[in-house]
């Protein structure tokens, strides 16, 4: 049998939601992420899933939001990590400060080379935490990344996202 595929592009922010009204669940028959918001769970073709929710949970999987302090891990090892001596000084100062997150995100955003390392770091650094979240609930996909253009039969084409 074939192993169900998960976008990794939809999967990933999944991990980034904040919202107390919002909530995402990994639909393991599909392999779709589900946005659940205000009590309505649509699927990619504008169908509400609530009833498959409520019939079948076991089918879904909720995606729990990474939390400030795992965000703080990630944040911190970067600032060890990364080759610029005076952004990483910079950085290490921000997350001492009293808002630690936007401090960082400032720092971060003053250097343009640093910025496209910490987004590259960032990625990385969720889509091993997904993959890990993958095998904690059992889950048995394929990750892959979309390529642009159309299969003749609407579905978009994918390749294996690289471990």
């Amino acid at each position: 049998m074939q192993k169900v595929q998960v976008n990794i592009h939809e999967l990933v922010p999944a991990f980034h939601n904040g919202s107390r009204n919002a909530r995402f669940f990994l639909d393991r028959k599909t392999g779709q992420i589900l946005l659940d918001f205000d009590n309505l769970m649509l699927d990619d073709m504008g169908d509400d899933m609530r009833h498959l929710l409520a019939s079948d949970p076991a089918r879904f999987v909720e995606i729990e939001s990474i939390g400030s302090q795992d965000t703080m891990r990630m944040m911190r090892k970067f600032a060890e990590v990364d080759p610029h001596p005076e952004a990483c000084r910079a950085m290490v100062v921000a997350l001492d400060s009293t808002r630690p997150f936007q401090n960082f995100r400032n720092v971060v955003g003053a250097y343009a080379a640093v910025a496209e390392r910490w987004y590259e770091f960032e990625q990385k650094w969720v889509e091993n935490l997904a993959r890990q979240w993958l095998r904690d609930h059992h889950v048995d996909c394929e990750l892959v990344i979309p390529v642009p253009g159309q299969e003749t039969d609407g579905s978009e084409k994918a390749e294996p996202a690289v471990e």
